[in-house]
């Protein structure tokens, strides 16, 4: 879906079709914040399969090729195809006992804690290999610019309609039928990505950096 086939939906459910009170700028830059704010609850949906040469050591770094690491699949031909099995497990036990568990012939992968592109491996690589993995990952969408512009994700368009109108109602805090709306809307985002929310500070704290934009 293009920017402008977005921007005219969203009009026509607020029933501003003639652009009076949502401009085409600000709405693009609703499309944008929404896009990143389903991003960072829901990377998984912007998910997708690379191929990683492998480095020395036991430590691998997927650098600029993705943001955050999902899941390591496989090892695999530069082109991607299968190779050998590689298992998520504890790679410090793989270490301490200096082999894969139960003994089974294959490397094992974890994530390090805290950082989200990177990931141990074991047995190390060695200098004398040359090693690829199949990795899945995922890198914030592309920022639209133009009305032309194809919205990226397709798949998340619910609930960046819903961000959309949750961010438009928050313009109108004096009526309290808008602030009901924008309620309403975000709790929206969090069913269509089947996330289950703890608690109602975030949407509080949203609010507060919002209104003060």
């Amino acid at each position: 879906m293009k920017v402008k086939s977005l921007i005219a939906e969203v009009r026509r459910q607020l029933s501003d079709i003639e652009g009076l009170g949502y401009d085409d700028d600000l709405l693009i830059e609703f499309i944008n914040d929404g896009l990143c704010f389903i991003y960072e609850l829901k990377p998984e949906l912007f998910a997708e399969s690379r191929i990683l040469q492998a480095q020395c050591g036991d430590v691998q770094i997927i650098d600029e090729c993705c943001d955050k690491l999902l899941s390591v699949d496989a090892i695999s031909t530069p082109t991607g195809i299968f190779v050998d099995i590689v298992r998520q497990t504890s790679v410090k036990m793989a270490r301490d006992f200096d082999k894969t568990p139960a003994g089974i012939g294959a490397r094992t992968w974890s994530m390090r804690e805290n950082v989200f592109n990177e990931f141990y491996v074991w047995p190390p690589i060695e200098k004398c290999e040359c090693v690829y993995f199949r990795i899945t990952c995922a890198s914030p969408p592309d920022a639209v610019v133009e009305l032309t512009d194809q919205v990226p994700g397709c798949r998340n368009h619910e609930a960046l309609l819903q961000y959309i109108f949750w961010r438009a109602y928050l313009l109108e805090t004096e009526s309290a039928t808008s602030v009901q709306l924008a309620q309403s809307c975000y709790d929206k985002i969090y069913q269509i990505l089947g996330i289950e929310r703890q608690t109602d500070n975030a949407m509080r704290e949203t609010n507060g950096r919002h209104n003060k934009s």
